[in-house]
C-alpha cells in the first residue's frame, strides 16, 4: 500500500466522520442543507477526475468511501457503496468518450 492510498483512505474517513457527526447538527440560512451534502461523494467524485485515464484507484476510493458511509448512515447496507461506484463509473465514462488531452505532435 503507497502512502497516495494511505492518505486517501484517511481524508474519506475523515471526511465521512465530519459528516456523519458534526455536519449533520448544522443548518443553515433556514434549512438543514448541511444534513444532505455529501462530502464522500464530492472527494470521490473528484479524485476520478484527476486520475490518469488507465488508473483503477477511484473504483476502490469509491468502495472504501462507500463503506465508511454505509457503517454511518441508517439506509441499508451497500447503498452507499452502490451509489458512489455508479458515480465513478460515470465519471470515467464521460473522461474516457468526450474528454481529449491535447496533443502537439
Amino acid at each position: 500500500m503507497t502512502l497516495k492510498s494511505v492518505f486517501i483512505i484517511i481524508i474519506l474517513f475523515l471526511s465521512a466522520l465530519i459528516q456523519a457527526s458534526f455536519l449533520s447538527r448544522f443548518s443553515l440560512i433556514g434549512g438543514t442543507w448541511l444534513r444532505y451534502a455529501n462530502i464522500v461523494l464530492l472527494l470521490v467524485v473528484l479524485f476520478g477526475l484527476f486520475e490518469r485515464r488507465q488508473k483503477k484507484a477511484s473504483f476502490a476510493a469509491a468502495v472504501f468511501g462507500g463503506l465508511v458511509l454505509d457503517l454511518y448512515s441508517e439506509t441499508f447496507f451497500g447503498l452507499w457503496i452502490s451509489v458512489l461506484l455508479a458515480a465513478t463509473l460515470f465519471t470515467k465514462i464521460v473522461i474516457r468518450k468526450y474528454v481529449r488531452i491535447p496533443t502537439f505532435w
